[in-house]
């Protein structure tokens, strides 16, 4: 995933990400089988946190480069790829200040499954296609990236539960729920259960696990979002559409 972060002339950040495609199935892990990767680069304003676009693509690669440009709305712009002959569709699109809360990518790059990096760059089509991105080398090593992407998604998910502490605490109603969970992996003592249990109320009973939350670091709060995903997946979702509405 190639991130063009944008200002009016807008700051941009270009996000890419890299997923792999075996025939017409997106796959989510590396196979012998597959056939093509496919690059997505998104163009977003400079405002909008990296971390509310991975949280939609947890099943990509986010690929890290500098990403800085200015982009115009309403002024048409394409890639220009090296090597030449890569598929990318659409060859040009208009750039939109506004979005909605879901992060669909502007472009995509398609490519063999063996290449291993190549050129990228921006052109304004209404400018007599002018570089606005100057070409910058992705790479698509393999590399650590597995161990990697899992911190990532850890960090993301353990981003969710610091930022929403409020609203989780007033919403949640499965409490007991995840904590007989979190017992069952050994992620709260025997005596922090009983205390959460004790409480006759599902907002007190959020206070004292968060207290196991905090204490436990990001792997327990990756499993309690985890959780919470599983028993109350429409909350999960609410609560990151909000987050992603209020970064316009």
């Amino acid at each position: 995933m190639v991130w063009v972060r944008c200002s009016l002339q807008v700051p941009c950040t270009t996000l890419t990400v890299l997923k792999v495609q075996s025939h017409n199935c997106i796959s989510h892990t590396v196979k012998f089988s597959q056939k093509e990767k496919i690059l997505d680069v998104h163009l977003l304003p400079r405002n909008v946190p990296l971390s509310e676009v991975k949280i939609q693509h947890k099943e990509n690669r986010h690929i890290q480069t500098s990403s800085k440009c200015r982009l115009t709305p309403g002024r048409e712009y394409s890639l220009c790829c090296l090597p030449e002959g890569l598929k990318v569709q659409p060859m040009n699109e208009l750039f939109e200040f506004d979005f909605d809360p879901n992060f669909h990518p502007t472009f995509e790059v398609i490519l063999d499954v063996n290449i291993e990096e190549i050129k990228l760059g921006l052109l304004d089509k209404t400018d007599e296609e002018t570089t606005v991105w100057t070409p910058r080398q992705i790479f698509f090593t393999e590399s650590g990236s597995s161990t990697d992407s899992t911190a990532n998604i850890k960090d993301m998910e353990s981003e969710f539960v610091d930022n929403n502490r409020d609203e989780l605490i007033q919403r949640v109603t499965s409490v007991m729920e995840i904590a007989d969970c979190l017992r069952s992996k050994k992620m709260i003592t025997d005596e922090m259960w009983s205390e959460v249990h004790a409480e006759n109320t599902h907002r007190k009973q959020m206070r004292i696990l968060y207290m196991v939350l905090i204490s436990g670091g990001s792997a327990v709060k990756a499993e309690f979002y985890k959780l919470l995903k599983e028993k109350e997946p429409h909350l999960v979702e609410s609560l990151e559409s909000s987050s992603s509405t209020s970064a316009q």
